[in-house]
């Protein structure tokens, strides 16, 4: 006979992100995670970290206050995604009331901003107003995986901003892409240096946390590019998201005694936006003894034809494409550079 302690709560292991099915919703997989991993740590944004539990109870508050300033209403909300643990906790509360999330980057101009808000007939809330308002007792809406979760806006560097809509099951598949790709775990740190309004960084921030990952965010636009460094080491960070323009700013600076080599925990990093050439990768892990696995572009790199290049052993880069580029048009992937060329495939 055996004696347990039946106050023990019982939590069974986490289980993979797996790809969504049509009923699957980003904060149901978000309540998965939090109850097996209730005390690991979440969040991580300058210094303030919340777990996952606080993460959920959180962001399930402020739903419920949303519910209130909101009744029977299921517009989008913009929200100021600046980089901070109350940004993120209230998107979270957002997609948690059943409302399309806007995510508004707070360094566009004011121009642009309005612009987005009208055209997304969106409201503009902030963490303070619904802090304010009082507790629903209204349930929260049922959701499906075919329920908006995101209206994210393109850059508009080639034109116009474009409103592009993502269902949960979208958001869940696009995460669990990244989180496959990468092996993902409850072990990670994950290092998220990619603005929260773009579609990359949220992507990021949803792959690690349903992961049961730890998510370290830094906004790549304030300090320095060589203090990115220095943020890897000091978190222990096992992967890098990044964009390669601030990889290369980051290679090219002098990080002093700690040097590119003082990160032994990172083990992947992947870059977005323009190509990733060999030499930037050559220059940012010269002298590294943990030789990370380099990805780049704007999805998770994927079983397809592409380019690799392989500057020292267990190392590699290799080329993903974005909706616009077609893989079948790609060189073999037996295809490398000459040693110290930037890879530009023909």
């Amino acid at each position: 006979m055996s004696i347990q302690d039946i106050d023990a709560p019982t939590r069974l292991p986490l289980a993979p992100l797996c790809r969504p099915e049509r009923r699957d919703t980003l904060m149901a997989r978000y309540r998965e995670v939090a109850h097996a991993l209730p005390n690991a740590v979440a969040l991580d944004v300058d210094g303030t970290s919340l777990t996952f539990d606080e993460l959920l109870h959180r962001a399930y508050s402020l739903a419920r206050k949303i519910a209130t300033l909101f009744p029977a209403d299921s517009r989008p909300l913009a929200v100021d995604t600046d980089a901070t643990t109350n940004s993120i906790v209230l998107m979270l509360a957002v997609v948690a009331a059943g409302h399309p999330l806007v995510p508004l980057d707070p360094m566009l101009p004011a121009e642009r901003r309005a612009t987005i808000i009208d055209q997304a007939a969106a409201t503009a809330i902030d963490s303070a107003t619904v802090a304010a308002a009082m507790d629903s007792c209204v349930p929260l809406p049922t959701l499906s995986g075919d329920h908006t979760a995101v209206i994210n806006y393109t850059s508009g560097s080639t034109g116009t901003a474009k409103g592009v809509i993502l269902s949960h099951r979208m958001c869940l598949t696009k995460a669990y892409e990244v989180a496959n790709a990468l092996a993902l775990s409850p072990h990670d740190r994950v290092g998220n240096s990619l603005p929260v309004s773009f579609g990359a960084g949220l992507n990021t921030l949803f792959a690690g946390l349903l992961s049961g990952a730890a998510v370290h965010c830094r906004d790549p636009r304030s300090g320095v590019p060589s203090s990115i460094v220095e943020w890897t080491a000091a978190h222990a960070l096992t992967t890098l998201h990044c964009s390669s323009s601030l990889l290369r700013a980051v290679s090219a600076a002098d990080h002093g005694p700690t040097g590119r080599s003082g990160v032994p925990t990172l083990r992947v990093v992947i870059t977005y936006g323009e190509a990733l050439h060999s030499d930037d990768a050559d220059a940012f892990g010269v002298d590294s003894t943990a030789a990370p696995r380099w990805s780049t572009g704007t999805r998770p790199p994927k079983p397809v034809p592409s380019p690799t290049a392989n500057t020292r052993p267990n190392e590699r880069c290799r080329r993903a494409f974005s909706p616009q580029e077609d893989p079948s048009q790609a060189s073999s992937s037996k295809w490398s550079p000459p040693t110290g060329r930037r890879a530009h495939p023909t």
